[in-house]
């Protein structure tokens, strides 16, 4: 991703938010982790009173389309949910998805 661009929050505005996978890898072609990811969505979504308008669930990456509640408080907590339920039900961590792109 290029540096130095800006990025705007404005209330009510709808962004576009790409998650890459770690390493790109396919993490997400197996069903539960597809489920996890949507259990961790809704819990963000009704957490943060955000409106999500729509999303993509590729093999390596997520798209998101969302408003604008504090954006990096939405990715943090929707990526630390991630990685907590696949700890809880794995035994394991995996890095399953890096930071988001905006």
């Amino acid at each position: 991703m290029p540096y130095g661009l800006n990025r705007f929050q404005k209330a009510d505005a709808l962004h576009f938010i790409t998650f890459s996978c770690f390493h790109r890898l396919p993490f997400l072609e197996a069903p539960p982790t597809r489920e996890t990811f949507e259990f961790v969505l809704e819990q963000t979504r009704s957490r943060h009173r955000a409106r999500v308008y729509a999303y993509v669930l590729m093999p390596e990456h997520i798209h998101l389309l969302i408003n604008e509640p504090p954006l990096i408080l939405v990715a943090q907590f929707l990526i630390g949910a991630q990685a907590d339920h696949f700890t809880r039900t794995a035994g394991r961590s995996p890095a399953v998805l890096a930071g988001p792109l905006f």
